[in-house]
């Protein structure tokens, strides 16, 4: 993904990149093919235990999955930036879903009537999200944005492709 081009396919000829690698490059295009040249990896998200690796595998998939090719969507490419930042911000599974739900909402999705405030939903959607995941959540809310999250995937036609679903599982 990149924040002028929106999400592409290329080819490298480096081996050691790794998907979610925040870098620099030159791109060419022959014909319908793109390469990068010239990479340079800048960054590579804080991985402090397994919960974060999924995490951030889910957010991959998702990305991957739901992101249609050539979308120019500075918006969306801003908040997956976010995941560079130190760990500790995503604190708790709630904070994660917050991220999620604003994910959702940047890609065009939209809960259904009366599942959540639409307040709440406006929050999501609008509040930068270094703020958004300081907010606490009750237990109510927190038990509609699953319900929201759980619709959001299963609407997906290749959900059951998704490799990452034990994210889902796990939430508490």
């Amino acid at each position: 993904m990149d924040k002028n081009l929106g999400k592409f396919c290329a080819l490298s000829d480096r081996s050691d990149i790794s998907c979610g690698s925040l870098m620099t490059y030159n791109l060419s295009k022959r014909n319908s093919w793109m390469t990068l040249h010239h990479i340079d990896v800048l960054e590579l998200p804080v991985i402090q235990n397994l919960d974060d690796l999924i995490f951030f595998h889910h957010v991959l998939e998702l990305s991957y999955y739901f992101i249609p090719l050539a979308k120019m969507a500075n918006d969306i490419f801003d908040l997956l930036f976010f995941l560079y930042t130190p760990p500790e911000k995503f604190n708790c599974n709630g904070s994660k879903k917050l991220f999620l739900c604003k994910l959702f909402a940047h890609l065009g999705f939209y809960p259904e009537d009366n599942q959540i405030p639409i307040f709440i939903f406006r929050l999501i959607r609008f509040e930068y999200i270094d703020a958004l995941i300081n907010k606490s959540i009750d237990l109510s809310l927190e038990r509609k944005l699953d319900q929201w999250l759980d619709y959001c995937i299963a609407i997906h036609p290749c959900a059951n492709c998704f490799r990452t679903l034990s994210f889902f599982m796990r939430r508490s």
